[in-house]
């Protein structure tokens, strides 16, 4: 989990304190990595323990594995854009199940009638799926239910 997904998850135990260092690390997340938390500590007029506290708040071993972290992140920042179209693209690949999908795509195409139900933002999807087995030649029905 990168760092922001972590200050969102967990900003509900952030007390003013917190919301500082973390204000600071997002503003100078690339220095954060050759900092020490005693250093830290000084320029935000606080103690090493409060940003201890706080890593250990965001789901970190300690300070060490947050500046590591944040180190990896930034790096791979680099590589690929984290709200890209390819980042995107790359996480649903990743989630996708190879051979549920083949056995998907057997069952559909042996059967007689294929229903599809949509609720939401499925309801797109789903309608370009069936679009796309109708001129296949495969009976289907679509049933799209209000979010």
């Amino acid at each position: 989990m990168h760092f922001d997904e972590r200050i969102r998850k967990f900003e509900y135990k952030f007390n003013d304190t917190d919301d500082q260092v973390i204000e600071y690390i997002l503003e100078h997340r690339s220095e954060i990595s050759n900092i020490s938390i005693q250093n830290l500590a000084n320029k935000l007029y606080t103690v090493p323990n409060t940003i201890m506290r706080l890593s250990k708040k965001l789901g970190y071993r300690g300070f060490s594995h947050l500046k590591t972290s944040l180190k990896d992140e930034f790096e791979s920042r680099d590589i690929q854009k984290k709200n890209s179209t390819y980042h995107h693209v790359q996480k649903t690949f990743e989630l996708i199940d190879e051979e549920l999908m083949v056995t998907v795509a057997k069952l559909i195409k042996e059967a007689k009638h294929v229903l599809f139900f949509a609720v939401g933002d499925n309801a797109d999807l789903c309608n370009i799926i069936v679009n796309n087995l109708r001129v296949a030649k495969k009976r289907i029905s679509l049933f799209l239910t209000p979010p």
